[in-house]
């Protein structure tokens, strides 16, 4: 029997993903967003994730991209916390986020409970954008600075979120080559 994984993604209290991800500066976030999902539908429901070197392949991109997450949050520390000027709340929450997020790629979500399937895979790419965008907008409400504002949001968009899609476009072609050659 598969078991539904949620939507909801609790990583801050009382913030919610459907109205954060329409705030000012974050406003790309659903085109994004649809592009994850649509993703997510042709690697693992098109394609599929029916075999054991499919998920291996797919268990390794996730891999990839949360270690690549983790590189990106130190750049993201190291950029918040020596810019001069920028509240003591903001450095403080990045910093919070970072070991976070470093904390939840460490438990391996994915690997728990009997090992991994596609269903916990998949969830976890498309729950990666929630996560990060309801951090990334809470560290933007910590600092008046609207400049502030527009570079962390593209950061977030060019390099974090970019790097998700990256992996399952790759992913996509990895598993079409596999199955033509099978």
């Amino acid at each position: 029997m598969t078991q539904a994984l949620s939507d909801d993604i609790k990583c801050l209290e009382n913030v919610s993903y459907d109205v954060v991800k329409h705030k000012v500066h974050f406003e790309w976030v659903s085109g994004f967003e649809n592009s994850i999902k649509r993703l997510a539908v042709d690697v693992f429901e098109t394609i599929g994730v029916t075999d054991e070197k499919a998920l291996t392949t797919v268990v390794k991109g996730l891999d990839l991209f949360q270690e690549n997450l983790r590189t990106k949050m130190d750049e993201l520390v190291k950029q918040i916390v020596s810019k001069p000027g920028l509240s003591e709340s903001a450095k403080k929450f990045v910093v919070e986020w970072a070991d976070a997020c470093k904390y939840q790629i460490d438990l391996k979500y994915h690997m728990m409970g009997g090992g991994p399937d596609a269903q916990k895979v998949r969830w976890s790419f498309e729950s990666a954008i929630k996560y990060i965008i309801i951090c990334a907008t809470h560290l933007a409400d910590q600092d008046d600075d609207v400049e502030f504002k527009k570079e962390l949001s593209d950061f977030v968009k060019d390099v974090m979120i970019q790097s998700l899609i990256d992996v399952l476009e790759n992913l996509k072609s990895q598993l079409n080559t596999s199955k033509k050659s099978s």
